[in-house]
């Protein structure tokens, strides 16, 4: 009977060792599974041989066996247990050599850090590439824009006095500059220093095209300054010159030498008093009518009358320089019916309004 249950003891005995040690195993297989390789745990082999023990318990003398059996398992388990506390401490080195290379690991999705590295730096060589790309096409955009915008055809017209050549080259116009760049304010100046020329217009044609239409225009008058200048205008208005000496043959505008003008602008309602307008149209009347030939100038010194001088010492009083355009009719219907009785001259009173004139002869 005590055989039996020394026999019993040990097979319970090592049932029970053999259950730890299934549990230990499949403990260490759920840590592999979950990635903790670097974690420290008695090493145990699962596959753990009862067949000498449970044959001699069957057949051999089980004084002797049982009782070696249980010191081996306990020598193993020692054994384990140095061996893990000798991977406990070396398990920070092991860490610290894996990450010194890394090249052939791979990531969750299977790609190595090598070809991680090698896919970065094509896509910086393909950004590298993308911006000298936009920079090469920025210059040929620039360089085109500059060759199709440059100015090669710049034509004038309307002006009798002067060809299109000689426009452009005292006004010092060429072709070459790109059109955006020329100005057309400082164009018509250049133009409008040319003596007799005025710029009516001046039209951009893009993409590299310039059309300037001129006019002629012709010194008829002049006006004598304070400071002993002569401002030279044409039968419209339009300011050519200020110079010393004036032309012959121009009509001269008296009582306006206290007024200003610049030259290449016009006498306008805008810029000027009704003096000035007022000469511009008795001067527009007088040529209008065919009188210039016997007109030789315009006195609007008097506050309330204007004077017109004609040739042989005539002198016609026209009233107000409002209405004095519309007396010149009947001044110079008196002039050609007095002329042939008195050479010497007189002077002509025109009233507005009437076809009745005073005439004062000269002495002879």
């Amino acid at each position: 009977m005590d055989k039996l249950n020394d026999t019993q003891k040990n097979r319970e005995r090592i049932k029970s060792g053999i259950t730890s040690r299934r549990k230990s195993g499949e403990h260490i297989r759920d840590l592999h599974k979950k990635g903790r390789r670097n974690a420290s745990f008695p090493s145990v082999d699962p596959k753990f041989e009862m067949d000498p023990i449970l044959k001699q318990e069957d057949g051999g003398s089980s004084d002797a066996q049982p009782s070696s059996a249980l010191p081996e398992t306990d020598a193993a388990s020692s054994t384990t247990s140095k061996r893990g506390s000798k991977r406990d401490g070396s398990s920070k080195h092991t860490k610290k050599a894996r990450k010194l290379d890394t090249s052939g690991v791979e990531d969750a999705r299977g790609i190595s850090h090598e070809q991680r590295r090698r896919r970065q730096t094509r896509r910086d060589l393909m950004k590298v590439l993308c911006v000298l790309l936009c920079i090469i096409m920025l210059f040929a955009a620039a360089a085109l824009i500059k060759r199709y915008t440059t100015v090669k055809t710049i034509t004038v017209s309307g002006s009798r006095l002067y060809g299109e050549a000689q426009v452009l080259s005292i006004a010092g116009i060429s072709t070459g500059q790109s059109i955006f760049k020329i100005d057309e304010s400082e164009l018509r100046s250049a133009i409008d220093s040319i003596p007799s020329v005025h710029t009516k217009s001046i039209r951009k044609v893009y993409p590299n095209k310039i059309e300037i239409q001129v006019e002629d225009v012709f010194a008829r008058a002049y006006i004598p300054g304070a400071n002993g200048k002569y401002t030279v205008i044409s039968a419209d208005g339009y300011v050519l010159s200020i110079v010393d000496e004036p032309e012959e043959g121009l009509l001269e505008v008296r009582g306006l030498a206290g007024y200003g003008f610049s030259p290449a602008a016009y006498i306008d309602d805008s810029a000027h008093n009704i003096r000035t307008v007022g000469a511009l149209k008795l001067i527009k009347a007088i040529d209008e009518r065919g009188y210039s030939d016997c007109v030789r100038y315009i006195d609007l010194s008097g506050a309330v009358y204007t004077r017109i001088g004609l040739d042989y010492g005539y002198i016609a009083v026209l009233g107000a320089v409002t209405a004095a355009p519309d007396c010149i009719d009947i001044a110079i219907s008196a002039y050609e019916r007095f002329l042939p009785v008195y050479p010497n001259g007189g002077t002509i009173n025109v009233f507005s309004g009437s076809s009745i004139v005073d005439f004062t002869p000269n002495a002879p």
